[in-house]
């Protein structure tokens, strides 16, 4: 005799506050009646996971004479109450603010936020400068309700140039102009190498750039020179 497989008696959602329950409902694809299965439930569960809506998505199934009673339990993000930005100096702020999609008085949706941090390094590169977001962001919106676009623009803390000839060395140090305290920009920094090749005995001049704490780079110049005759 064939054993019955149990169905799926009811499908509960707790903890839905301000996402709309339409847009949640429509990420399930297990429906009342159907025949349960663990795989299915998770695949649900990874679903509403992926919405961003929500920090955590957990799972209770209760078995039943008539079915499995399946509740998802959701803790949702809170709402943007505010946005700020800081940090930005070279790019102006209605020039960041217009990267920024995501909404005050909308539910914090990560994959959203994401795209907005992504928007605003992008456009720090395309000015030819390199800008980060604080990783800061998502934890502050989660305890106040405030997105904080920290950006750090990343300077340039220490120039080295390694060259066994001293004088060479010191010919090299003169024509940079990408020195502390700039601002990094990796097309200025190649700008120097031009200028590095320019200098008699200098047969190659290859740049290191190193990061060597938040917001500061450091540039090393491996200079090959030209053997003496």
């Amino acid at each position: 005799m064939a054993v019955q497989q149990m169905r799926v008696a009811s499908i509960n959602l707790v903890g839905l506050r301000n996402v709309a329950e339409a847009t949640v409902k429509a990420a399930l694809t297990l429906r009342e009646g159907q025949a349960y299965s663990e795989e299915a439930v998770e695949r649900c569960r990874k679903s509403l996971s992926a919405l961003g809506y929500f920090r955590r998505v957990t799972v209770l199934n209760a078995p039943t004479p008539t079915g499995v009673l399946v509740t998802f339990q959701l803790l949702e993000w809170p709402r943007v109450l505010h946005i700020r930005v800081t940090g930005n100096t070279v790019v102006s702020m209605p020039d960041v603010f217009a990267e920024i999609k995501s909404r005050r008085g909308e539910v914090l949706q990560t994959q959203q936020l994401q795209r907005d941090v992504s928007a605003i390094e992008q456009l720090y590169r395309e000015r030819g400068y390199v800008g980060r977001v604080s990783s800061s962001l998502v934890d502050d919106a989660a305890a106040t309700g405030i997105l904080r676009f920290q950006i750090l623009e990343v300077r340039i803390a220490a120039i080295e140039v390694e060259c066994p000839d001293a004088g060479l060395r010191t010919r090299c140090r003169a024509v940079l102009k990408e020195i502390s305290p700039n601002l990094y920009r990796p097309e200025a920094v190649a700008g120097d190498q031009g200028r590095l090749l320019e200098i008699r005995g200098v047969r190659s001049a290859s740049p290191r750039v190193e990061p060597i704490e938040p917001g500061k780079v450091r540039v090393r110049w491996f200079i090959n020179a030209l053997p003496t005759e």
